[in-house]
């Protein structure tokens, strides 16, 4: 059940707007601390680009990466529900639901992900990505007005994917 909500949500193809969404966009940023483990981790991000794959598929592994991902903060079981709960208010306001994903996503995922980050060695590239995520939301907040995301991008998907094997097998 809980899937085939997330994936009510992640197959439509819905336009993000309002204050949170440059943050989001630039929080997002968070995933080139992949590249600190040096020239294998191009290897998933080849091969998940390069598999053909059906957009009922993707979806799909979309759905189970970003469970998974998220539960190296919270444990399966609150990703779980965070999941739930996101999809749950997504049918009823899909903006709504946007708001709670920034909210979890800018105030505990990204800043999680880059205390991983550092504590596993890798402080320099931690420190620039945090500013760097810093300076580009600015750029976003003071040009963007109107930003959007396009949260069921393909593409978009693809990178999450990627960025979740890399965690798996480069983290672990």
């Amino acid at each position: 059940m809980v899937f085939q909500l997330l994936l009510l949500v992640v197959n439509s193809m819905f336009l993000f707007e309002g204050p949170t969404a440059p943050l989001v966009a630039a929080a997002s940023l968070h995933g080139i601390t992949d590249f600190g483990f040096g020239p294998k981790v191009f290897i998933p991000y080849a091969v998940g680009f390069a598999i053909p794959a059906t957009k009922q598929e993707l979806d799909m592994t979309f759905a189970i990466a970003s469970i998974h991902h998220f539960s190296r903060d919270i444990g399966y079981n609150k990703s779980l529900l965070l999941h739930l709960l996101l999809s749950s208010v997504a049918i009823i306001d899909i903006n709504a639901s946007f708001i709670i994903f920034s909210l979890y996503y800018c105030g505990f995922h990204v800043p999680f992900h880059l205390c991983r980050t550092f504590k596993n060695g890798n402080r320099e590239l931690s420190l620039i990505t945090t500013f760097l995520i810093l300076i580009v939301y600015k750029i976003f907040e003071i040009y963007l007005f109107d930003c959007q995301l396009n949260i069921g991008d393909r593409y978009i998907e693809r990178l999450v994917i990627c960025h979740v094997v890399s965690d798996i097998i480069f983290n672990d």
